[in-house]
């Protein structure tokens, strides 16, 4: 599994972080480039790693499209951005925290524990949970997260963090 946490400063001087908080005895399934200033990040079904190819053509390209069983994100170190996508279905999800000097990335539940761990849950979503045994759209427990759904692209830079959702064909 992919546990990546990529942090983006709201100051418009700052670097991008990207941390790996993968186990030293764990698989790492990721696959990560480096493009000149620009790494990718994929992750999803190790069935579906043929896909990452055709990512990163995209991406060279600008292009951005969600792909079946991989999600992806490229940080643009030159310019200060990331840009990512999940899958199609959202089986391999992505989860936007938007805090006071950052906006953060997490991969996955382990990278999303490292902030959740010791923050309070809202009182709205616990409600729901024990209401209708599930959370509905993207909402999490936290006020701050977002979980997005699939097929979604998002682009963030220090200013503005833009969400755009393709669900109206998600199986096209």
């Amino acid at each position: 599994m992919a546990h990546y946490l990529i942090t983006i400063p709201k100051a418009t001087n700052q670097a991008i972080r990207v941390t790996n908080t993968t186990n030293n005895n764990e698989l790492n399934s990721a696959t990560v480039w480096d493009l000149g200033s620009k790494t990718v990040i994929c992750w999803g079904d190790p069935a579906s790693a043929a896909s990452d190819a055709d990512i990163i053509a995209d991406v060279s390209l600008n292009r951005t499209q969600s792909y079946w069983g991989r999600s992806w994100l490229v940080v643009d170190n030159e310019l200060r951005t990331l840009q990512a996508c999940t899958d199609r279905v959202g089986v391999f999800p992505i989860w936007l925290g938007e805090h006071k000097q950052s906006t953060v990335i997490y991969t996955s539940r382990q990278a999303l524990s490292t902030f959740t761990q010791h923050q309070p849950k809202a009182a709205c979503a616990q409600r729901r949970l024990v209401a209708f045994g599930q959370l509905f759209d993207e909402q999490t427990l936290w006020d701050e997260i977002r979980c997005l759904s699939g097929n979604t692209t998002v682009k963030i830079d220090s200013e503005l963090t833009h969400i755009e959702s393709h669900q109206e064909h998600p199986y096209s």
